[in-house]
């Protein structure tokens, strides 16, 4: 591509052709009225589940997966948060268990938001539910949690077979909470595999400041940041160290001094065929030099190693150090 190439206009093919235009309009479309067979969706092809702490980075990881030609992603699911919140005290036959899903779907597209609206629609969505109380109705070995895993692998298969998914491709999906489901996704997913980011809990800190200005869900207070970050990296920490095969560690700063050595082993953890030319084009398209709107209050900001410096005072080091001092040690930080 040349001394031209700008991976902003990369990411913009990859959300056009997914979510926007003509394609995209008619993406919309399917996820909500296409009937799928359930014989006909595709099953059991591989599954690599990014997770971590918000503002660590994980939506770089997942740019970098997807530009692999082999990799079919999408936008944040929150699937395991919603579906369980909506079945944990649903009663399979009840004919309303569920309805809270579906509302929230329903919003989701109303506001062209992340979340499972980008993956099924309502009507969809409400066949996938009866179909889920009649199996948990008629098995009385299913718990709801078996309910829920099975609801959420039928929203990931249909959603793969419409985009067009292979049977030997890979199925990227990016949610940083799932890292408090990681169990649960390993166990529904005997196929699947786990990348926990990590990134300095001071630099995510000031990450989830500056996207306060422009985003709601995330904490300004500096407590709050701190705690979220510790919670996210103790889970993560514990699920690598249960799960050695099946997950995998990255380091945000790792992936930013040497990214064509990191990018490499990222994709023979995923196994994902690769050369050197390809992981360097990977490297080089995925440079946060390469993005045109970053800033403070975007999702894309700077992207710099120990930023934290130039916004954390002394009290914010006191406040960091006291309540998770020995964690970012234990971290390398």
């Amino acid at each position: 591509m040349g001394a031209a190439f700008h991976w902003h206009r990369v990411r913009a093919r990859w959300e056009r052709r997914r979510w926007g235009g003509v394609q995209g309009a008619f993406l919309r479309r399917t996820l909500e009225t296409r009937q799928l067979d359930a014989n006909r969706c595709l099953s059991g092809y591989g599954k690599l589940f990014v997770v971590g702490c918000p503002r660590s980075g994980t939506s770089w990881i997942r740019d970098i997966l997807q530009l692999h030609p082999q990799v079919v992603s999408g936008f944040e699911s929150h699937a395991y948060p919603s579906v369980y919140e909506a079945l944990r005290d649903a009663n399979p036959r009840d004919a309303a268990s569920g309805q809270a899903l579906l509302e929230r779907v329903r919003r989701e597209h109303d506001a062209g938001a992340v979340g499972l609206a980008r993956y099924v629609g309502v009507v969809p969505l409400a066949q996938l539910l009866d179909a889920t109380r009649e199996g948990w109705r008629d098995d009385p070995t299913w718990t709801w949690r078996d309910a829920a895993g099975w609801l959420v692998r039928a929203i990931f298969d249909r959603y793969f077979t419409l985009v067009g998914g292979r049977p030997r491709d890979l199925f990227v999906e990016k949610t940083p909470q799932h890292v408090h489901f990681a169990e649960e996704i390993l166990r529904d997913f005997p196929e699947a595999r786990l990348v926990h980011v990590l990134r300095d809990g001071r630099d995510v800190c000031v990450s989830m400041q500056m996207r306060a200005m422009g985003a709601d869900w995330s904490p300004a207070d500096r407590r709050t940041q701190i705690e979220l970050w510790r919670d996210s990296v103790e889970r993560g920490l514990e699920v690598l160290e249960r799960h050695p095969e099946r997950t995998f560690g990255l380091r945000y700063e790792d992936v930013k001094a040497d990214p064509a050595r990191e990018i490499a082993r990222l994709y023979d953890f995923a196994g994902l065929p690769h050369d050197p030319k390809r992981v360097a084009r990977a490297a080089r398209d995925s440079d946060f030099g390469q993005h045109a709107r970053t800033g403070d209050g975007l999702h894309l900001r700077k992207g710099v190693v120990g930023d934290w410096r130039n916004h954390f005072d002394r009290s914010d080091e006191a406040l960091f150090d006291s309540l998770v001092g020995d964690l970012s040690r234990r971290c390398g930080y």
